[in-house]
């Protein structure tokens, strides 16, 4: 019976058929379970880690004229919060030519008016600070010594006034020099391969600890794949000459936030002034798993005080971090991770607002003594 209705050939088929329909019906059933294992978790790179961690301290900057009645952005770039009072490092030639500055924070957070702190066109950073009664999520500054190349580079700006943009790429070259073009003359940059575009200046250039590694200056005209950056370490010198140390601890109260510009025919849009190298007038100048809060030395179970150009442990509480690292009250802080720690200031910039877990690496004085600890982040 079976012969009369099936010849060898067709049964073959039929085999055939039926194998595939399995296999087929297999495949489909071992994808549905993979795609129910797959969870955020196996997607969290490093990548994604550094950006959740440092974006929220990444700001786009807008540079204002008031005309009469509307306002007119005179350009648009980037900017990075590096202190937790509110302290944004910038470019120079994007607060160029305003007569206001505005903050807008990462996700539409929030605006507010800049106070420019210092202006040093001739090294193209400007320091700029804006106030609320809460402090603003900040991103620690890598130690220039520490950039290693060939690493992952992680750009974070306001391309084309797009805010909120995330690049990557490595850093493709250290010390490179470059001459702008209104004399200033940049030494020891950062250069990487991370897309950068016009309005990406001031902006944050990360390592995958989302620290700061540079803050980005200019691209190359006509030349792709090539951007510089600012490194961190001359970042660093001017908050300290800016600020004369520590800033005081305590937020300021908080400012009204300002109206965003009236839509008319007189409004211009953003001109980007990152990206390119500055014109010749520039020498005439939420949710997260990872704390963005910023750490203090007291996050760690310690006080600590400063006195003649050191800091002094004062005080270790049972149970903490920086006793179970054998810190002692009477201990100076030598360095954190290779950074020397003289001031309240080079306590914050090390102590950055890390994913928990993350070892510092510790020298400590003691009785004349050196000594080392390793100083787990709390969970």
């Amino acid at each position: 019976m079976r012969r009369a209705l099936f010849g060898s050939g067709s049964l073959r088929v039929l085999n055939v058929f039926v194998a595939a329909s399995v296999l087929a019906v297999g495949a489909f059933e071992m994808g549905r379970a993979r795609a129910s294992r797959s969870t955020p978790d196996r997607r969290r790179t490093p990548v994604v880690e550094a950006v959740r961690h440092a974006a929220p301290a990444v700001v786009s900057i807008y540079a204002q004229q008031r005309r009469r009645r509307n306002v007119l952005i005179r350009s648009a770039g980037s900017g990075v919060i590096v202190h937790p009072a509110g302290y944004v490092i910038t470019n120079s030639h994007v607060i160029r030519g305003g007569s206001g500055v505005v903050v807008e924070l990462w996700g539409d957070a929030g605006r507010y008016r800049a106070k420019v702190v210092a202006n040093l066109p001739q090294n193209d950073l400007a320091l700029l600070r804006i106030q609320r009664a809460q402090p603003f999520p900040y991103v620690s500054i890598a130690s220039t010594r520490s950039v290693m190349l060939g690493e992952a580079a992680i750009a974070i700006g306001n391309p084309r006034g797009l805010g909120d943009t995330i690049t990557v790429g490595v850093v493709s070259a250290l010390g490179r020099d470059a001459k702008l073009a209104g004399g200033a003359s940049l030494r020891n940059l950062i250069q990487t391969d991370a897309s950068i575009n016009n309005g990406n200046s001031g902006g944050a250039l990360l390592n995958l600890d989302g620290e700061l590694i540079g803050v980005i200056v200019s691209l190359m005209p006509s030349s792709d794949g090539i951007a510089f950056a600012i490194p961190g370490d001359q970042v660093k010198r001017l908050l300290h000459r800016a600020l004369g140390g520590a800033p005081a601890a305590k937020p300021l109260p908080e400012q009204p936030k300002p109206k965003r510009p009236r839509v008319t025919s007189s409004i211009k849009k953003p001109a980007s002034s990152g990206g390119k190298l500055p014109p010749p007038t520039v020498a005439g100048g939420r949710g997260s798993a990872t704390k963005t809060a910023p750490l203090m030395a007291e996050d760690f179970g310690m006080s600590v005080r400063v006195a003649d150009g050191y800091v002094q442990v004062t005080r270790v509480a049972s149970g903490s971090a920086a006793q179970r690292a054998g810190i002692l009250a009477g201990d100076i802080l030598a360095s954190i991770d290779g950074r020397k720690v003289r001031s309240d200031l080079d306590v914050i910039l090390a102590f950055s607002a890390t994913r928990p877990g993350r070892i510092y690496d510790l020298q400590l004085r003691r009785s004349g003594a050196r000594r080392t600890a390793s100083l787990v982040t709390p969970r």
